[in-house]
Parts: structure tokens; C-alpha cells; sequence
């Protein structure tokens, strides 16, 4: 059966935000995915080609089809370049995590704002769950999204050396803070060993001056 003449079509969401779209009889609001998993609503194929019509919600791949008619589907819609302009959740993963110069490129060649922004906010989410990020990275995806707000669709952007941070970096700065505790720890040891030593010496001089410390002599006058 063509896609064309199914009932019903899957639409899928698989990102932590709510995609809100509209149809010709009514709107729908997708709730987030969870743990990875799909919240999923049901549309015609007439409601998919009215919704594309009017937004790239499927062209940048903010809402997915299954995977065995997805390609026939961006057919019947008469995209066939849909592979090129389309961004999974993993593929915005990869653009935000894996900091080297081909996926600061991808970002600096983006034009268009729900693209942008949509990378701003997954990587505010992955900085939240503690995913390593690299400033360089978080100020190209920053600079773009500003540009962008600003009407300028060429960006000025330099591409520099980027700096990958990693876990190796992570247990890095755990084993620099570690060695600085176990310092800070020796130094208070020295302190407390040396305030015994101090007193007994401070006793020991109080000691030798009550020694040495002349009598007083009474004078005796002659009568």
C-alpha cells in the first residue's frame, strides 16, 4: 500500500522539547521523548503534506517518520534532497560533542533560526547532564545563533584550532584536585607537628632563665 492511501502515518518525537504543529482541523502538541524513547502522534498523509507545506519540522528532521517508509514518504512529498537538510537527535549529539573542524563548519553553514536554536537548546541539555563541551564549540554554536537573530546569513566566523575535551581531561583535573588535597592535608600535619615542638621549647628557655636568674640581695647597713 502506497503511503498515499494509509489511514494513519506515525509521526514520531524523538527530542526533549514539544514540537507544536498545526493541520487544517486541529493542533497538536507532542509531549518530549524519554530516555530516548518516541512520543508518537498519528496523522493522514494529507495533514503531512499540508504541515510540510507550511514548515520543515520533517526536512530538518524536529519530527521523524519510521525508518522502513521514511524515504518514500519525503518521495510522495516530492523532497528528494530531504537526506541533506535532515538533523537526527544523534546527528545534533555528534555536532555538540564531537568538537573537531568539520562539525564547526556544518554549524557556521547554517541559515536558518529553528535549526540553530534547536542546537542551542540540545546543547544547554547535554551541559546540564555534565557532557563534556568545548568553549570553542559552545562560543561557534553561540556566535552563529546571534548572527543568524541578526540577519546575516554568511557568517564572519574564523575557524581556529579546537581543543577536544574529553574524559581524559575530566580525570585529569580529578587527579590535580586530588594531589592539591593530599598537599593541603601534608601542610596541616607539619603545622600540628611543629606546635608540640615549639611550646617544649618555648618550656625550656622559661626554664633555663629561671636558672640563671640572679638572687636578690638584701643590703645590711652598719649600726
Amino acid at each position: 500500500m502506497k503511503v498515499q492511501d494509509k489511514q494513519y502515518i506515525k509521526v514520531m518525537n524523538y527530542s526533549p522539547c514539544k514540537p507544536a504543529i498545526e493541520t487544517r482541523t486541529r493542533s497538536v502538541l507532542f509531549e518530549p521523548a524519554k530516555d530516548g524513547v518516541a512520543t508518537i502522534e498519528h496523522f493522514s498523509f494529507q495533514d503531512i503534506e499540508y504541515i510540510n507545506s507550511r514548515c520543515g519540522v520533517f526536512r530538518k528532521g524536529e519530527l521523524r517518520f519510521e525508518e522502513d517508509e521514511e524515504s518514500e514518504i519525503f518521495e510522495a512529498l516530492k523532497c528528494p534532497n530531504w537526506r541533506d537538510t535532515l538533523l537526527s537527535e544523534d546527528d545534533i549529539n555528534d555536532l555538540v560533542i564531537n568538537s573537531n573542524k568539520e562539525n564547526a563548519e556544518k554549524i557556521i553553514s547554517i541559515k536558518d533560526s529553528s535549526t540553530i536554536e534547536r542546537i542551542r537548546g540540545r546543547m544547554g541539555y547535554l551541559i546540564n547532564e555534565h557532557a563534556d563541551i568545548s568553549t570553542k564549540i559552545q562560543n561557534i554554536i553561540n556566535d552563529r545563533a546571534k548572527e543568524i537573530r541578526n540577519g546575516q546569513l554568511n557568517s564572519n566566523i574564523i575557524i581556529g584550532s579546537i581543543s577536544k575535551v574529553n574524559s581524559n581531561s575530566s580525570a585529569e583535573n580529578d587527579a590535580l584536585r586530588d594531589e592539591l588535597a593530599q598537599l593541603k592535608a601534608m601542610v596541616e600535619l607539619l603545622s600540628k607537628a611543629k606546635e608540640p615542638s615549639e611550646n617544649a621549647s618555648n618550656s625550656d628557655t622559661n626554664a633555663i632563665k629561671k636558672e640563671t636568674a640572679k638572687p636578690k640581695t638584701t643590703k645590711v647597713s652598719k649600726i
